[in-house]
């Protein structure tokens, strides 16, 4: 549909199943600022063509799909060990009004895959290449701003519900360590919207720069 944009969820042979829950929680979330969602659990299982078996290649993985966007998971680690990445999208074009865009996101020591890829879902749609909280390396000088290079360790604390004869229950648990939820900072926000705009006109054939479209992509995604 052209005023939709479709997502393909798709997993490397390393992925366990639960790993698809906060995807689609993500996407799902992305709705108030991109509009309407399609989201696809094709199933459909990859092995990433890599030498290193242990290690995953971003810029040198090639992925098609159907769907507008994909997001691949898998429970490899990302790039060099040094570099402790998340999560890594990536465009080319092939003839679509869109391209091929993917985003990888890692399970392997991830602890929030929605954190995360609320962030490449971000870089899917270009963020963030302009504006004034712009880095210059595709990332948002506030530190509050989910588009931030960083992510920020929390301690949560657990909370159990239970219902019984009608009643709900609510226990506190135990605290674990994860990745602080953040919002879009408002210089993003409107920068998400405008893009968003812009790869609708594109699905619709009208003309869109071509740097709207992949200049910016491969260079920028890690987290």
């Amino acid at each position: 549909m052209a005023n939709t944009f479709s997502f393909e969820i798709r997993k490397d042979v390393s992925a366990a199943d639960e790993s698809i829950e906060p995807i689609v929680a993500s996407l799902t979330s992305m709705q108030d600022v991109i509009g309407n969602v399609e989201i696809v659990e094709s199933n459909r299982l990859i092995e990433f063509p890599d030498s290193d078996s242990e290690r995953i290649r971003p810029r040198a993985i090639e992925i098609e799909h159907k769907t507008d966007f994909a997001v691949v998971l898998t429970n490899k680690p990302i790039g060099d060990d040094t570099e402790g990445t998340k999560g890594f999208t990536f465009s080319y074009p092939d003839g679509k009004p869109l391209g091929l865009r993917n985003t990888i996101v890692s399970t392997h020591n991830n602890l929030n895959l929605e954190v995360v890829t609320d962030h490449e879902v971000g870089h899917l749609f270009n963020m963030v290449n302009s504006g004034e909280t712009h880095d210059g390396h595709g990332h948002c000088m506030d530190a509050g701003c989910m588009m931030h290079a960083s992510l920020t360790r929390v301690n949560e604390r657990m909370i159990y519900v239970s219902v019984e004869q009608g009643v709900e229950h609510r226990v506190e648990g135990e605290t674990r360590l994860t990745y602080l939820k953040k919002h879009l900072c408002q210089t993003c926000e409107s920068l998400f919207n405008y893009n968003a705009e812009m790869l609708l006109d594109a699905k619709q054939g009208k003309s869109v720069e071509d740097k709207l479209l992949f200049a910016s992509m491969a260079r920028a995604g890690a987290l």
